[in-house]
């Protein structure tokens, strides 16, 4: 009998999610990972890889004029290219048996408009690439307009995860607006 790792134990009592977009990453380890979570700074780091320069610059050139964010936007929605977040989180669909998740910017933590703006976009990039709503869900850092916003997107049947939860009060609005998941927030690098 193979030796257990601590990870096979911790999947016995709990659900291990994988938190990188990397096909190899998520199809190293020894069980099925439920979801695959990225952010800005997992996204920005795959694009930064050397292989992806070609893409960059092209987005930049484009879209460089407004900011940085657009440029990631676009990175985050665009389908013509496998370096995309959208296309990075569909490759690993077959090796997950939940969802795949991408962020909002916290730019607009405070405006639900811009929010469900940008939940739409990538709901939309999301289903071009033949992801289907019941295998992706979007992160929002949670705040009182995103609490609104995840209301209304979950109702339409865009699923939600509250991120950036730092007390109870955050999750029990997380839980009233009908987010999947509630994720407080750790970086530990």
């Amino acid at each position: 009998m193979a030796a257990r790792s601590l990870l096979d134990r911790l999947e016995e009592l709990c659900n291990v999610d994988v938190d990188d977009v990397d096909t190899e990453v998520v199809k190293s380890l020894p069980f099925t990972p439920h979801n695959q979570t990225s952010n800005q700074a997992i996204i920005t780091k795959r694009l930064l890889e050397p292989k992806n320069k070609a893409l960059l610059e092209d987005l930049i050139d484009k879209y460089g004029k407004e900011g940085w964010e657009h440029v990631y936007n676009m990175a985050v929605c665009q389908q013509q290219s496998p370096a995309t977040a959208i296309t990075l989180c569909a490759r690993n669909i077959p090796y997950l048996s939940g969802r795949v998740l991408v962020q909002t910017s916290l730019r607009h933590v405070h405006d639900r408009d811009a929010i469900i703006k940008q939940c739409l976009a990538y709901a939309e990039a999301f289903e071009q690439a033949g992801v289907s709503r019941d295998r992706f869900a979007i992160k929002l850092p949670f705040s009182g307009s995103a609490a609104s916003a995840a209301l209304e997107l979950n109702a339409q049947g865009i699923r939600t995860l509250a991120t950036a939860v730092f007390s109870l009060e955050q999750a029990i609005a997380a839980s009233q607006s009908n987010c999947l998941f509630v994720s407080p927030y750790y970086n530990g690098q």
